[in-house]
């Protein structure tokens, strides 16, 4: 199944307002929101990546910099491609990663995979690392967002009646909920995958 392209998911979500004229919420506000909850998504769950990290020297000390967002360092694995893997204990400190308690010298010929938790994307037509079910939950978590806060905006004005507001704010309130239990859900799911394919 062909993934959404982000244009196809912003008007997914203006459908999904039943404003599929962004007559209420603009295009730029439905981008902006989306990347709130991309990020929010990916916090619960994140895409897996592997980045090959040369040493810098003799000390078994591994730099972040060239990774461009990362939510957590998941493994470092050294040796490389090993069977079965090799994963060391580690820290991160700052902008690096110490091998903790490795004895063995290293050089700067000596290579290790970091394996991390990166930020899930959705950009133009080409970029979106999301699966068919979570597209589509993302676009049920940012119509919420967006109904909760234009709900909030209009109680919060000067002399309206915020009554049917309310009602469209619990409304989001329960969408918004609806969605935070699929994604915990999958969350649940995923639990035992490890490391799937990286692209």
């Amino acid at each position: 199944m062909a993934r959404w392209t982000e244009a196809q998911i912003i008007s997914r979500i203006s459908t999904a307002l039943n404003d599929p004229a962004t007559a209420i919420w603009g295009t730029a506000t439905v981008a902006a929101q989306m990347e709130l909850d991309i990020r929010q998504m990916s916090d619960y769950i994140p895409q897996m990546a592997r980045a090959t990290v040369a040493f810098a020297g003799t000390l078994p000390e591994l730099s972040l910099t060239s990774i461009s967002d990362w939510i957590d360092i998941d493994e470092v694995e050294f040796p490389i491609d090993q069977h079965p893997k090799r994963y060391v204990n580690f820290s991160v400190r700052g902008s690096s990663v110490i091998l903790d308690s490795y004895e063995t010298p290293v050089s700067t010929a000596d290579t290790a995979y970091i394996w991390y938790s990166a930020p899930h994307t959705v950009s133009g037509t080409a970029t979106n690392t999301f699966k068919a079910n979570e597209e589509a939950l993302l676009v049920e978590l940012t119509a919420a967002h967006l109904m909760q806060n234009l709900s909030t905006d209009k109680i919060e004005e000067i002399g309206f009646t915020p009554t049917e507001w309310q009602a469209y704010l619990t409304l989001g309130d329960r969408r918004e909920a609806k969605a935070m239990a699929r994604l915990k859900s999958l969350v649940k799911s995923n639990m035992f995958v490890r490391y799937p394919d990286v692209k």
